[in-house]
């Protein structure tokens, strides 16, 4: 068989030599037509070789499924063991190939290179992530406090300033009672001794009241100064301290491509997971190569003719209704490549014809075109 298909090739390859010799010539030689008619036969003479293959093919894959519905149950029983092996492992395979990745390549790359820093730098990052939180809330409570005592502070400035004007008032209205006293007692001779110890009383009872009141508020203006002062300087220390917690935890976000340390553990999970797949998957392709090489060395006891294409058909050799398929299509497939080849043939024996027509009406240089019909005839079996 190769020494044939070694033959066949060696025609072809003279036959175009030939009519590239030819060709070379056309425009002083007749036979341009023959040439045209020479080299379609040529390449229609590859398409039947080709068809004529494909159909010993078809036809060699038939025998094998007579070959395997006339053993004995014995005979197949190891066959149909290693084949429901191959079957199961393989749909398990396709199953973990159609399998929704949890994480991607590059995610799967990063947890493996750095798999055993990975916990503490879980660790690492919500240790970061809870001081950066309680840093946060006594900033809140610092910047509250600030708040608090600057209002305070402002509103004891205010009464300051409004027990003055009180004072100014009073005093006025001091003055006022005075006069009146004194125009009473002098000018109308009243008795307004009593009156007098009152107007004192009241004005002593008085500046006593504001005079111990602007004490005291100028005391808490300076302690509201001086606690003011204290939230801002542990203000901004907290600050710096929240830059520095903030810097950890976006260095640890970037680094592994996370927003926070709730969805790094998430990802270290999914990897671990993934992780136990993959092994799974790597010891499934080892059994199914075992499988598949069971499976090989059983058919190849009974010499078929292509053992190998049982192994994607491997579902054939233990379910009948999937053999009755396969060999249905593979009759279907026959009897095409048949009409085919006669086709084919028929249409080359024509263009044969028609040839020795032309070669009678272009007698010049015949015994080049008569070899290489010659040739044609021994490539296309006609």
């Amino acid at each position: 068989m190769k020494w044939w298909k070694r033959n066949a090739k060696n025609e072809e390859k003279w036959m175009e030599n030939q009519l590239e010799d030819m060709e070379n010539e056309q425009e002083k030689q007749p036979e341009n037509r023959m040439l045209d008619e020479c080299e379609q036969m040529i390449e229609a003479a590859k398409t039947l070789e080709d068809t004529k293959s494909e159909y010993k093919m078809v036809t060699s894959y038939l025998n094998d499924i007579q070959l395997l519905e006339d053993m004995s149950d014995e005979e197949m029983a190891e066959i149909r063991e290693a084949a429901e092996n191959v079957v199961s492992l393989g749909n398990t395979r396709t199953e973990y190939l159609k399998a929704e990745k949890k994480i991607n390549d590059v995610q799967y790359r990063q947890m493996q290179q750095e798999e055993n820093e990975i916990p503490d730098a879980i660790k690492r990052l919500k240790s970061s992530e809870a001081y950066q939180a309680a840093v946060a809330r006594d900033m809140r409570y610092l910047e509250s406090e600030k708040t608090k005592w600057i209002y305070n502070a402002e509103a004891l400035r205010e009464e300051q300033d409004f027990l003055r004007k009180l004072s100014m008032v009073l005093f006025g209205v001091v003055v006022v009672v005075f006069a009146v006293l004194l125009v009473l007692q002098f000018i109308f001779e009243a008795n307004t001794q009593i009156l007098w110890m009152l107007v004192l009383l009241a004005s002593g009872i008085c500046v006593f009241l504001i005079y111990h009141r602007q004490q005291n508020n100028a005391e808490e203006i300076k302690k509201s100064d001086l606690n003011r002062n204290h939230s801002i300087t542990l203000l901004n220390k907290m600050k710096i301290k929240y830059v520095n917690a903030t810097n950890a935890v976006d260095y640890a976000c970037e680094k592994y491509h996370v927003k926070n340390s709730y969805e790094l553990n998430q990802i270290w999970e999914e990897y671990q997971e993934t992780a136990k797949e993959r092994e799974k998957f790597l010891q499934l392709n080892e059994d199914l190569d075992y499988f598949n090489a069971k499976l090989l060395k059983a058919l190849r006891r009974y010499r078929l003719h292509d053992a190998r294409v049982w192994l994607d058909q491997a579902n054939a050799l233990i379910d009948s209704r999937e053999m009755v398929e396969v060999k249905h299509n593979l009759i279907e497939r026959r009897q095409k490549l048949r009409s085919k080849v006669e086709e084919d043939t028929k249409s080359l024996k024509e263009r044969r014809k028609n040839a020795e027509r032309m070669l009678a009406d272009y007698p010049g240089n015949s015994a080049d075109i008569r070899e290489i019909l010659s040739s044609i005839d021994r490539l296309s079996g006609i």
